[in-house]
């Protein structure tokens, strides 16, 4: 019986190999079969000497969907030239066929914004106000599944492929890293960028209020009211809304009057006097800093 040049103890799935026979007589005929699990490779009729270069098919990682090797077999055997008597035995040799290092699955990460309304007002996400809705699109190769996931994302790692992080700690720039693992082992991963802009809450700074005569002097008796307001609405890279309002009422009523004294800044320092203030009654008085997110 012929035999092969020689036997690939291992072989790598997309790799180019080549074997040569070489028989005792000239006139022999041989079939090569190649076995990685269901899948082959058969070569008939091939004569002794001549080389015969081959790639193995990636696809054959079929046949091994939760491991990286299978053992496979080659099988050499040996006919007379009429192609139907054989000579000899089969020639059988154990193989080990390897999935390439390169043979990962995908993963693609989406983040978006999970609070309504934020993304399109700042174009970012904002400290202390956004949650992040993440999707994650992974498939495994030739056979894998997906078995784990792992997201790095707002200090959390998380261990699914759907989620919504907690409230969005720290401003700069940060990103979202997720990793994942097939059922051969075999991991890949992908990140996604974002912006967090920082925000600080509206602020009151400052607000007293104080009968006053017309000129402004401060008198217990005075039927004006002189009102100081100071406060601050975080501008958020000038994308955030702003208003401020100075209300008062009758202590012993429920509607209030409200003076609108918003203006083109972000810092709000104003001073008034206001007429018409009974001596005989008492009043109440309110300053409201109301950004994009809440009223102070």
């Amino acid at each position: 019986a012929s035999y092969l040049s020689s036997y690939f103890v291992n072989m790598t799935l997309g790799l180019d190999y080549h074997f040569k026979i070489y028989s005792y007589d000239s006139s022999h005929l041989h079939k090569v079969v190649l076995k990685c699990g269901s899948y082959s490779k058969t070569w008939d009729r091939v004569k002794g000497g001549v080389q015969t270069t081959f790639t193995v098919p990636k696809e054959w990682a079929n046949a091994m969907p939760n491991a990286t090797s299978l053992n496979g077999t080659w099988t050499l055997t040996t006919y007379q030239s009429n192609y139907s008597t054989k000579v000899g035995s089969n020639d059988v040799e154990t193989t080990k066929f390897n999935v390439p290092a390169t043979m990962k699955p995908t993963v693609n990460v989406n983040t978006s914004e999970a609070i309504e309304g934020i993304a399109e007002q700042f174009g970012a996400y904002v400290q202390g106000r956004s949650k992040i809705k993440v999707d994650i699109t992974a498939n495994g190769i030739y056979g894998s599944t997906i078995k784990k996931y792992n997201t790095t994302v707002n200090g959390v790692t998380y261990t699914s492929n759907s989620f919504t992080t907690g409230t969005l700690k720290e401003s700069g720039f940060k990103s979202c890293s997720t990793t994942v693992t097939d059922s051969r082992g075999k991991t890949q991963s992908d990140s996604n960028e974002y912006t967090v802009l920082a925000y600080t809450k509206p602020k009151i700074t400052n607000f007293s209020v104080a009968r006053c005569l017309e000129d402004g002097t401060e008198n217990d008796e005075g039927t004006f009211v002189k009102v100081i307001s100071k406060a601050t609405i975080d501008e958020v890279k000038e994308r955030n809304t702003k208003a401020f309002k100075l209300s008062y009422k009758l202590t012993n009523e429920e509607n209030w009057t409200d003076i609108d004294i918003t203006g083109d800044e972000y810092i709000l320092e104003d001073e008034r006097i206001l007429e018409g203030f009974d001596i005989n009654n008492t009043y109440n008085f309110k300053i409201e800093a109301t950004d994009f997110f809440e009223t102070q």
